[in-house]
């Protein structure tokens, strides 16, 4: 029913539901996540991974929660929750970079408390995130930090070649090197 295959009929679905909130099965309360999920309900979704979550410590489980608050705008706790649960699997520390990639490239430049923003560094640093280098990057190059915009373009080159990074690479290495001329 996940891919689509198969169609639970309503009484069907509430029927295992029923079963899985008696057992308190961390493994079928993430089935019944993924399913709200690829049907596009993500308030459903997170209500039954916070539930897997609290059956069992399962990665799978806490990537869809993060993903389903994602999803209904509640970014805040989408962020909170995938880094302190980063280290239990890569797809969550790269979720987080993610999350946090798009705070730092909106179209309006944000204000990013410091102690977020090195949070962010230390775990793009952890992980070697081209994507997350690459969104300091832009961040930095707006604010205006040229020489920082120009060392996280840099190790984002280092870690996986693409035209955008190559790109703020040269603008960045332009910017810095260019110097007011005296009158």
């Amino acid at each position: 029913a996940i891919n689509g295959g198969v169609d639970l009929s309503m009484a069907e679905l509430k029927s295992f539901e029923t079963m899985v909130e008696q057992r308190r099965s961390a493994q079928d309360s993430m089935l019944l996540g993924w399913l709200r999920y690829a049907r596009k309900d993500a308030a459903g979704a997170a209500r039954w991974f916070k539930a897997s979550m609290g059956y069992g410590s399962l990665p799978k489980a806490i990537e869809g929660y993060a993903l389903s608050l994602r999803e209904q705008g509640q970014f805040a706790e989408a962020e909170k929750v995938s880094y302190e649960n980063r280290k239990s699997d890569p797809l969550i520390a790269q979720l987080y970079i993610e999350i946090l990639a798009t705070d730092l490239t909106r179209n309006t430049l944000p204000t990013i408390d410091p102690t977020r923003l090195s949070q962010f560094e230390a775990v793009v640093e952890e992980i070697k995130s081209a994507n997350g280098s690459q969104a300091l990057g832009w961040y930095y190059f707006r604010s205006g930090a040229t020489q920082t915009a120009y060392d996280w373009f840099k190790r984002s080159v280092a870690w996986e070649v693409l035209e955008s990074n190559t790109l703020g690479l040269a603008l960045a290495k332009r910017h810095r090197c260019v110097r007011p001329v005296d009158p």
